[in-house]
């Protein structure tokens, strides 16, 4: 990556403006993929009538949630 030394990053026209929006725009979808993937998770552990707001199924869901933060890293 090419180290800018501009002054006006946020201008349109500025050369470094398309890798900070591509960038952004990676980080949303990256985003996007996690909530879904932590709906999903929590859905399959409801399914299989798992409470996750108390006791042994809590910490399931917790250690669930950390296994997929790993794979987010």
């Amino acid at each position: 990556m090419n180290e800018c030394k501009g002054h006006d990053h946020d201008s349109d026209t500025h050369p470094c403006s398309g890798e900070k929006e591509f960038l952004s725009k990676t980080a949303e979808e990256i985003d996007r993929i996690f909530s879904e993937e932590l709906d999903r998770l929590r859905d399959e552990l409801i399914g299989q009538r798992i409470d996750i707001t108390q006791g042994e199924g809590r910490k399931t869901y917790i250690l669930a949630v950390r296994k997929l933060t790993e794979r987010f890293k």
